[in-house]
């Protein structure tokens, strides 16, 4: 199955490859772990390197799980960008 975005909003994105699913989030051209603490991953913001930093640093999740985070970082952000603005 090839790997599909699903929703993107602000610098996350909710992905899914067949019934598996992550976030990952997007800064400039490139593509890092949305939350890893420690070492995040680092890649081209590509279909191979969206698949290297769930595979090596991410992780997939279940549907249930993968969308909750995504609205939990989401609104994370906008907290945050209010804060900040």
């Amino acid at each position: 199955m090839a790997l599909e975005i699903v929703s993107e909003e602000g610098s996350h994105r909710l992905v899914r490859d067949g019934r598996r699913w992550a976030v990952i989030e997007v800064r400039g051209e490139r593509v890092l772990a949305a939350a890893a603490r420690g070492e995040r991953g680092d890649a081209p913001d590509t279909t191979e390197g969206m698949t290297r930093v769930i595979e090596e640093v991410e992780g997939w999740r279940s549907e249930s799980t993968a969308r909750r985070r995504f609205r939990g970082l989401v609104d994370e952000g906008e907290k945050l960008s209010r804060i900040i603005w």
